[in-house]
Parts: C-alpha cells; sequence; structure tokens
C-alpha cells in the first residue's frame, strides 16, 4: 500500500467572496468526498473563495481540506454568512436525494435566495420524481437557481422539461481529483463491491477473484467506498476468496494514489470508474441502475468507441473470466493515454469553464 500523499499546495488568492458549498460531505461515502476535493481545488485555483463547507462532520472536514467547515445543521451560523456577496454552490447531488435530506437541503437552498446569495446547482442530476409533489419542489428549485450545472446531457433534458432553460453540462468533479503519485502499475487489483448482492453471487466474486489471481498473478484490495453495507459486503467477499487485503483511505488523495498503483479496478459504483479514469487505470464497471446508464451514455456521446476500448468494460452485474482478459490485453501505457484524452474531451466539451468564469464575474 502507498504511502499517503502530501497535501497539496492551495494558492492564496485573497479573493474575499464567501462560497459555501453544501452536499453529502461527512457521511463517510469516499467518492462525495473525492469530488468535494476536486471542487474545492478547482474554487481556489480559480481564484473564488474563502469557501465554507456544510458538513456532517465538520471537525474531519476541516482537517481533511484548507476551508471552515460548520455543521448541516448550524442554520445560524449559516445565516449570518449568507449575503448578496455570497455563493450557495448545491453541489453533487441527485434531485431529489433521500427524503429527509432532500427537504432539508431544499430549505437551506430557498434560504440563501431569501438571502440574496448567489445559488447554484454545481454536477447534479435528476433522478425520478414521484408524485405531484416532489416535481413541484424540484421545479422550484430549479427556478430558484441563478446557474444549473448537470452531471450528464440526460440530466440536462431532465432540467430543461422541468424550465430550466439554461440548464447545462459539466463533467464529474471527482474526474479532476489531482494525481497525487508517478508510480507504476503494481500487481494487483482494486475491488469496491457495493449494493444488495445475494449470497450466490457474492460467492461468485469470491471465485472469479481468485481465478483472477491465478491466471493474471493479481492480488486483490478490498475497497469500499460508501456505506457500512459495501463495508460488510466487501469484508465477507474478502474472507471467502482468503486473497488480498482490505483497506480504508483516509482520503480521496490516497484512494487515487492506490487507484494509480493497481492494474484495473472492478465495482458497481459509477464514482469508482470516474476516479479510476482520474487515475489512469481500466475499469470493470458492473453497474446495472439508472446512474449507470446516464454514465455511460454521456461517455459514448461525448468520447469514441476507440477511445473507450481497454479502458472501460460494461459488465452488468457480473463480469466474465473473458472480460477479464480483454480489459487487461490493453498495454498501461496505452491506458493512461486515453484515460488523459478523455478527461480532456469531457472537460472541455463542458461547461465547466465557464461556470467558474460566471462565479468569478457574478
Amino acid at each position: 500500500m502507498p504511502a499517503p500523499p502530501p497535501a497539496p499546495e492551495w494558492p492564496d488568492t485573497g479573493k474575499t467572496r464567501t462560497v459555501i458549498i453544501c452536499g453529502a460531505d461527512g457521511f463517510g461515502n469516499m467518492g462525495e468526498e473525492a469530488a468535494l476535493h476536486a471542487l474545492v481545488y478547482e474554487l481556489k485555483t480559480a481564484g473564488i473563495g474563502p469557501v465554507v463547507v456544510l458538513s456532517a462532520a465538520p471537525k474531519k472536514t476541516a482537517r481533511a481540506l484548507p476551508v471552515a467547515a460548520i455543521h448541516r445543521r448550524a442554520v445560524r451560523r449559516l445565516s449570518r454568512l449568507l449575503s448578496p456577496d455570497a455563493v450557495f454552490l448545491w453541489a453533487g447531488e441527485t434531485l431529489p436525494p433521500g427524503r429527509r435530506l432532500w427537504l432539508y437541503d431544499t430549505a437551506l437552498f430557498l434560504l440563501a435566495k431569501r438571502k440574496g446569495a448567489f445559488c447554484c446547482l454545481y454536477a447534479c442530476g435528476i433522478g425520478v420524481l414521484r408524485g405531484a409533489r416532489t416535481e413541484r419542489r424540484v421545479r422550484a428549485v430549479l427556478a430558484a437557481a441563478d446557474a444549473v450545472t448537470l452531471r450528464t446531457p440526460a440530466d440536462q433534458a431532465r432540467a430543461i422539461e422541468l424550465g430550466a432553460a439554461g440548464a447545462a453540462p459539466v463533467c464529474d468533479p471527482a474526474l479532476l481529483l489531482r494525481q497525487q503519485t508517478d508510480k507504476e502499475g503494481a500487481p494487483c487489483l482494486i475491488v469496491s463491491l457495493s449494493g444488495r448482492m445475494p449470497r450466490h453471487r457474492q460467492r461468485a466474486y469470491a471465485a472469479l477473484i481468485r481465478l483472477i489471481h491465478e491466471q493474471h498473478c493479481l492480488l486483490p484490495l478490498f475497497v469500499p467506498l460508501c456505506t457500512r453495507g459495501d463495508r460488510r459486503l466487501n469484508r465477507r467477499v474478502h474472507r471467502w476468496c482468503s486473497l488480498g487485503s482490505l483497506c480504508s483511505p483516509n482520503s480521496p488523495e490516497e484512494l487515487v494514489s492506490l487507484l494509480a498503483c493497481a492494474r484495473f479496478s472492478m465495482g458497481s459504483r459509477v464514482r469508482l470508474s470516474v476516479l479510476s479514469l482520474s487515475a489512469g487505470i481500466p475499469c470493470l464497471f458492473t453497474g446495472e441502475g439508472e446512474d449507470a446508464r446516464a454514465w455511460l451514455e454521456e461517455l459514448g456521446a461525448l468520447t469514441s468507441e476507440r477511445f473507450l476500448s481497454g479502458v472501460l468494460l460494461h459488465c452488468p452485474g457480473m463480469p466474465t473470466p473473458a472480460q477479464v482478459a480483454q480489459l487487461l490485453a490493453e498495454k498501461p501505457e496505452t491506458v493512461r493515454e486515453k484515460t488523459g484524452q478523455i478527461k480532456q474531451m469531457l472537460k472541455n466539451l463542458s461547461a465547466h469553464t465557464e461556470f467558474f468564469e460566471r462565479l468569478k464575474g457574478d
């Protein structure tokens, strides 16, 4: 396991416009924290700040990033920060998220709007709208936003249908996370299983991982990204295959370092495939849900089969040994070159740069 990377040097910009970020930080979701770290770096690089993060674990967030952090429930402190000179970024969530989180974050967003702050949705998604009341609330949020950016063209189309005529797509912030290591790929693979998985499939994954070890001499490193359920699932499959080790990275930068030192990754989380692209390694993507389809459609629309070949292989549910061999047929140097080109394509073809320029100008 590589040593934790050094903390990045954040430019001192001297700007005084406060940016308040509201997302899913502090809940133990490494994918969301990766997006937050990348977003904070982009804000600092663009000369926008200071930055304040609303977090469920503010002390942990303040230790990990050079930002101020307050608890998500500290409404009075938040209210004192909100003013016409402030920017309120609702970042990275899918609308609507879980019911309680959705209602609370909507209230914070509308409070910021009443206080006169510049309110933005950044790299959000539009999920399934169950019921007329939920649709009205999503429409109200989109109508109140001064700028709307979505993660995929499909989300952009839904937002336009709901009345956000100026909605624009941006690349996933986690794709912009800085790689903190230049080491060559080590003989290991990153496994990050998630979701509800029946026991027979868990045992099938354990058998597949043993076969990969026998055929390709790759030891597994199990890295759960999100919930306690993910950690239990990875621990169980690790116990059954009796190979490799479990790992819980302390920061998104450490996670990208682990990925950069691996031969490939395997899992169903969209954010795992994003971070694999960021680290320059191929990914066996096993996602089956609507988010997975939207992410693949976005990549298919913005890149070509020539770039995705050997970089991202979609294996819904469960990959086969033949698919593993197909992914490993591409040389690591070629994969790094392709992932670099894909990242640049996604950044160039999105409204990423224009969004930060607008924040600086408004």
